[in-house]
């Protein structure tokens, strides 16, 4: 177990037929905000390592949300589409229940999560009521992921001044699922007090990061990029790639 309490390898359950990581959507949510905590401190020593905490809090984010959508069920956290198959299944014929519904997009949760009748779980059920700047950082965290994970071939630069105060916002939002929105159900004191720990080195960071880059407490300037397009080269004599043999028919 780390400081913050992420599984490893003494987590897992062993029997005859190997070695199981056992884990659900809430234990990935708290997973991913331990590890946006663990990386943060690393952007002290360079920008660089942004890369790296921006795609962890967006999973973070993501799973926060879809655990604050749960109800039993899932049903809520499904794309239209899987919802649909799902629903009609079900009705019709419940031996044949789809078995690989698709999660909604990043953003259609962020919606939902929004959405009373969505959240209206329980009696003290709360929907998200975005203040200040949180919806266009949520939205900046989501293209900022995007452009990482699917990095095109380029030279790109990113104006980070501002991220700490858009990490800021994202983690309220997180903290309003967990604690606030009355749909994320702690059956044990272990996982709450590990997103309670995670959540405060987050922010007790972010303030070191600030100060390092000289801004405000919160400042929230939506980054600036650069980009400058690969030069693309191609051969006057280049081989028919067509004609190339599959490896997988040469297995």
């Amino acid at each position: 177990m780390t400081d913050f309490g992420i599984l490893s390898i003494e987590d897992t359950a062993s029997d005859d037929e190997g070695v199981w990581l056992s884990t659900n959507e809430l234990e990935e949510a708290i997973g991913d905000l331990e590890m946006v905590a663990e990386l943060l401190p690393g952007v002290l020593t360079g920008p660089r390592r942004w890369r790296w905490v921006i795609p962890a809090l967006h999973r973070c984010l993501q799973g926060f949300m879809v655990s604050a959508l749960v109800d039993g069920n899932g049903l809520r956290c499904l794309d239209k589409k899987s919802f649909t198959r799902w629903m009609e299944a079900y009705r019709t014929d419940r031996a044949r229940l789809p078995s690989d519904p698709k999660i909604d997009s990043f953003l259609n949760l962020y919606k939902k999560v929004k959405d009373r009748d969505t959240m209206r779980f329980y009696v003290m059920s709360k929907p998200f009521r975005p203040t200040g700047q949180q919806e266009r950082s949520v939205k900046l965290l989501n293209g900022l992921r995007n452009e990482l994970t699917h990095f095109q071939p380029r030279v790109w630069g990113l104006e980070v001044s501002g991220l700490p105060g858009i990490c800021r916002d994202c983690l309220e939002v997180a903290h309003f699922l967990a604690f606030e929105s009355g749909n994320i159900l702690w059956i044990e004191d272990e996982p709450m007090q590990r997103t309670t720990r995670a959540l405060t080195r987050c922010l007790d960071v972010l303030v070191e990061i600030e100060r390092a880059y000289g801004v405000g407490a919160g400042t929230r300037t939506k980054p600036r990029r650069k980009s400058i397009p690969q030069p693309v080269t191609i051969a006057v004599d280049a081989p028919d790639l067509s004609a190339v043999a599959n490896p997988e028919d040469q297995r």
